[in-house]
């Protein structure tokens, strides 16, 4: 399984595998809603829009499709690339679609009424993750060339000089007010930037190894980063110092997330498993939420009462998703979502 998200009012969960296909699953049965969603190749990513009607797939059949929700059907022809386009990010509004294709093409499609205006914005070097500032005015890309750039939105041209990094870059993503960026390098730091003048606001937020994903929390004030070094680590935006000792798993960590209400954090590792840490504090709140393999991917349903993990050994089937269970504390291992209370866990 690549990727999973809850829908933005929290009934639905979206998976995407290596098996061709995506697929929905109702939260409270654990039961598949409708037919899997099709592609000729693995699919890669997958993202409601913001009102939860529309679903968009990315595969490495070199294509991206948008789906209707209530009735399981694709709303255009596929959007085709050269190469595999590895994501895509809705708009505030849900009028328009960015995505990035391997072969360095950020195109913005407008998508009302159901079909595809698209505008192509091209970076030198392969592209890896897009998404649009809150405003929906621009557009970050993250690139493997060393790296992110800023485009306008509406006419596509680029916004500044690109912001240069040592090594490449695995992530960007804007604060919620829109005015600063946040990076993920592989040269061991995360970085912030202004997103009008593309100049560094702090020191780099540094790690011992790869930080392969960074985020600022729901009040713009912190910034979580995961990094190849076996930690995830909490920051102040503003001055890009520590606030908590290292969230320490002891194998590289994929991503770390932050809830929705701000006050705990999700990290998915290579040690095979999910955690819930609190953010004040960094000190875990749950056990260890295991899997056979290791977990590539974790977040938290929109009300930060349920986690989502995603495992290289999972599966999208016709069957029941493994794993909803009463609210409390899962242990078993093969629960996925987790419901998980702090008071209700123990600390291992």
């Amino acid at each position: 399984m690549y990727h999973l998200v809850f829908s933005p009012n929290g009934g639905l969960l979206l998976t995407t595998s290596e098996d061709h296909s995506a697929r929905l699953w109702n939260v409270t049965n654990g039961l598949p809603v409708g037919r899997p969603w099709e592609h000729g190749g693995g699919v890669r990513f997958g993202a409601f829009s913001p009102n939860g009607q529309w679903v968009v797939t990315t595969s490495m059949d070199n294509s991206a499709q948008l789906w209707d929700v209530a009735t399981g059907l694709p709303l255009c022809q596929p959007l085709k690339e050269s190469e595999a386009i590895y994501q895509a990010d809705f708009s505030p509004v849900g009028n328009r679609l960015v995505t990035a294709a391997w072969n360095g093409i950020v195109q913005v499609w407008n998508i009302q009424p159901r079909r595809y205006l698209g505008m192509g914005m091209q970076d030198e070097i392969k592209v890896a993750s897009v998404a649009f500032d809150p405003r929906g005015e621009s557009v970050v890309g993250a690139s493997v060339g060393n790296t992110a750039r800023l485009w306008n939105a509406r006419s596509g041209r680029p916004l500044g000089q690109p912001m240069v990094h040592p090594g490449r870059v695995q992530s960007a993503n804007y604060s919620p007010d829109g005015r600063r960026i946040v990076t993920a390098c592989a040269d061991g730091a995360a970085y912030l930037w202004d997103s009008t003048t593309g100049l560094k606001l702090t020191p780099p937020l540094q790690h011992s190894n790869t930080v392969g994903f960074a985020q600022f929390s729901p009040d713009g004030e912190r910034v979580v980063t995961a990094s190849a070094d076996g930690t995830a680590r909490v920051w102040e935006a503003r001055t890009g110092q520590p606030l908590t000792p290292p969230l320490e798993h002891g194998a590289e960590v994929n991503m770390a997330r932050f809830s929705p209400d701000g006050r705990w954090i999700v990290t998915a590792s290579k040690n095979r498993s999910a955690r819930v840490w609190a953010v004040v504090t960094g000190q875990p709140v749950t056990d260890r939420l295991p899997h056979v393999d290791e977990v590539e991917w974790a977040e938290f349903s929109p009300d930060s009462q349920r986690v989502v993990s995603a495992s290289g050994h999972g599966r999208t089937s016709p069957g029941p998703l493994p794993g909803v269970a009463p609210f409390g504390c899962a242990q078993d291992g093969k629960r996925t979502p987790w419901p998980y209370t702090p008071t209700d866990c123990t600390r291992s």
